[in-house]
């Protein structure tokens, strides 16, 4: 009878939770789920205190055998919630399975083996040992049989624990080991999960990544640190040398003159003078880049129109005939915002791009028409721009924080090897007498003065493009 009063306590202690809730949830989909449930155990309640209790109480036994089946009213009707209203299902508790920290997982783990193993082996070998009385044999039979099937679920039981933490933490740990030996950016394959693996996770995969890509910062600061080192090199020993170099050769050039100012010379002879001449004025020109290169005067920086500037480089660049053959594409955005920055030397930064640009194109026309052309065809007809292609185009556009200038030729191109080195002082793609290899580095230099960058990359199909970009002033 006690026990009888405990069940019955519980039934209607959880009758008033399930009610609670339901006034809680009220006229929500919520609400109808447990609204269903309240049904359910209504019903089933019903039919069990009829069979169970009050018929045998009349004297009415015959339904007793039969009171396990009562409680299916009340299982349809929670399947109809379930199919209705489509809450507590198997897919949406499986989909909530995945929020679940993994503590909550493995208890479910093991509750659900140990009911689906009670289901299976328990039952039955009950059922078999003792299907003829509950003697001592019955009860050996039953515990030597329990403590074997046992062995079953406890395998399984440890497959589902190695599959939820010892083969997720394997795959973290053979990933952290990679990052260990340089590979930066590795990532570990796991399927989204909300609890704390899921989450250790995706934190490493977030810091592989960030680590990736501070460790391609640094080297590309690195390596702008090495050029700025070689670039401060080279201005104090260009000062020294072009000092040295410029006395002794104006002495030289002095005699030159007084030379070619006498007369009586042959004609193979002041040929020779004026061949020194000349050899003279181009050591005096690279003395005077060398110069230039190593000043460090202060810049004279203002809020200045890139796009002004650029027009002016190109109308200073059209003076030269072989630049006035070029086809020049400008495509410049008029909304480009004020940069801080010195007039005249992102003048002379533009003016020695477009200069390169002119020798590049010059160069692949010159090597199409050799290709072109049979070695003794007399048909030397100018035909470098037989095609009306673009060999120039200029482009300017802005972001919140850089304006970005795109200067794109249709050259010869440059290569992988000689782009990493085109920024070096005195390093020249350009044949033997025709480059200095001081015009990119000072380039360079300027750029960076200025807080900018400047970065190469081919043109495709052919050319080259320089890429600079110059911070906004907030």
């Amino acid at each position: 009878m006690r026990f009888v009063a405990y069940v019955y306590s519980l039934f209607f202690y959880g009758a008033y939770l399930l009610f609670k809730k339901y006034r809680q949830f009220a006229g929500t989909q919520e609400g109808q789920q447990v609204g269903a449930i309240i049904w359910g155990l209504v019903i089933t309640g019903i039919l069990k205190t009829l069979a169970n209790i009050a018929l045998p109480y009349f004297g009415y036994y015959e339904l007793l055998p039969y009171s396990a089946i009562f409680v299916l009213p009340g299982v349809l009707i929670y399947a109809y919630g379930i199919l209705n209203f489509k809450l507590f299902s198997f897919q949406t508790a499986l989909k909530q399975f995945r929020l679940f920290p993994i503590t909550y997982k493995i208890a479910i783990s093991i509750a659900s083996v140990a009911v689906v193993s009670f289901l299976i082996f328990q039952i039955p070998i009950a059922w078999w040992a003792f299907r003829n009385g509950m003697d001592y044999e019955a009860w050996r039979r039953y515990l030597v049989f329990s403590v074997i099937s046992a062995l079953v679920p406890n395998l399984l039981l440890l497959l589902l624990v190695l599959r939820t933490i010892s083969r997720p933490l394997q795959r973290i740990t053979l990933a952290a080991v990679d990052v260990s030996k340089g590979a930066y950016g590795t990532e570990v394959d796991l399927r989204n999960s909300n609890d704390e693996i899921g989450l250790l996770a995706a934190s490493f995969n977030e810091m592989s990544r960030k680590m990736a890509s501070d460790i391609d910062e640094l080297n590309s600061l690195n390596e702008q640190l090495i050029r700025a080192e070689k670039l401060a090199a080279m201005g104090t020993l260009a000062a020294g040398v072009a000092h040295e170099v410029n006395n002794p050769l104006a002495s030289i050039s002095s005699l030159v003159q007084m030379m070619r100012a006498q007369e009586g010379h042959s004609v193979e002879t002041r040929e020779r003078l004026n061949l020194v001449s000349a050899q003279i004025e181009r050591i005096k020109q690279v003395t005077q880049d060398m110069t230039n290169f190593a000043r460090t005067r202060p810049a004279a920086k203002a809020d200045v129109n890139i796009n002004s500037i650029i027009r002016t480089a190109l109308r200073l660049a059209s003076f030269d005939k072989s630049f006035q053959e070029l086809e020049v594409e400008t495509l410049l955005d008029n909304d480009l915002p004020k940069v801080f920055a010195d007039e005249d030397q992102l003048q002379q930064v533009f003016l020695n791009l477009f200069l390169n640009a002119r020798d590049a194109v010059s160069e692949r026309l010159a090597v199409s028409s050799q290709q072109s052309d049979p070695p003794n065809s007399t048909n030397s007809t100018n035909s470098t721009n037989s095609i009306n292609s673009i060999d120039l185009s200029i482009r300017t556009s802005t972001t919140a924080t850089h304006v970005s200038i795109e200067i794109a030729d249709t050259g010869v191109g440059i290569d992988a090897v000689a782009a990493g080195q085109i920024f070096d002082p005195f390093f020249t793609t350009k044949p033997a007498g025709q480059g200095t290899g001081l015009g990119l580095a000072v380039c360079y230099g300027i750029v960076t003065a200025h807080g900018g960058r400047i970065e190469v990359s081919p043109n495709q199909p052919n050319g080259t493009r320089f890429s600079i970009f110059l911070p906004v002033e907030p």
